[in-house]
């Protein structure tokens, strides 16, 4: 009866049932006879149906929640996380390789997630031209567990100084089951000044990408500290 502006017990209580018996079939006006003979009653009385529906529909509301009521509404939640992260993460498939990444990955956090790789430097600063310097990169899940890194991740590391490309080597994994997840890599320091580290996976950088190291020139053969000179002409004095 929606389509005839019939949307409540209010207005079917107060229709005009000749006004509706050209425009049903049938069915619908036996249908109709029946609800409004129904409500065949006194104001008063019809008031009173309406208020005990609205008693029984408060108190079906005030029911506690079911076992079965409660998973079913876990796994909805559950679902609806999983789709959100699907939608909010698209490039996961595209940047990290050929994987295919399942519902399942997604709401647990079963995949290589950039901000929770780490990158361990094997110096401290300052060093000096001329050293070969080395560093790991730690590659982790999203829920904080080991990823083991293979050439299919696309992990890229890029190291410049200024406008040169400095050529670095890396070693994915190693001898131990431990080192699955790290990445070790090797350059030269030939120029003094700025270096630019980035560790990217896919497209997207890492914790603390672009790092930023800097290399002072080495000292020239035969050039005497001035902290030791001082000692020098200290003792030479005393002499």
């Amino acid at each position: 009866f929606f389509n005839y502006g019939i949307d409540s017990l209010e207005k079917l209580y107060a229709a005009d049932a000749l006004e509706f018996k050209t425009q049903f079939s049938t069915k619908q006006w036996n249908t109709w006879l029946k609800a409004r003979e129904s409500l065949s009653v006194s104001d008063a009385e019809f008031s009173k149906i309406v208020e005990n529906l609205w008693l029984e529909i408060e108190e079906e509301a005030k029911q506690p929640w079911t076992t079965a009521g409660i998973f079913i509404l876990s796994l909805c939640v559950a679902l609806f996380t999983g789709m959100v992260l699907t939608m909010s993460q698209p490039r996961l498939e595209s940047s990290y390789g050929n994987q295919k990444l399942g519902f399942l990955s997604y709401v647990t956090g079963r995949y290589l997630s950039p901000l929770k790789c780490k990158v361990v430097f094997d110096w401290t600063e300052p060093q000096v031209v001329g050293n070969t310097m080395s560093f790991t990169v730690k590659f982790f899940q999203r829920n904080g567990q080991a990823y083991p890194i293979c050439n299919e991740d696309n992990v890229l590391i890029e190291i410049t100084q200024g406008a040169y490309k400095i050529a670095c080597s890396v070693e994915l994994g190693g001898p131990q089951i431990s080192d699955a997840n790290t990445a070790r890599v090797q350059f030269t320091v030939r120029r003094a000044g700025e270096y630019r580290i980035c560790v990217l996976v896919g497209m997207t950088h890492i914790q603390g990408s672009p790092f930023i190291k800097n290399f002072i020139p080495e000292k020239p053969a035969g050039v005497v500290s001035p902290k030791l000179s001082g000692i020098l002409l200290t003792y030479v004095e005393k002499k």
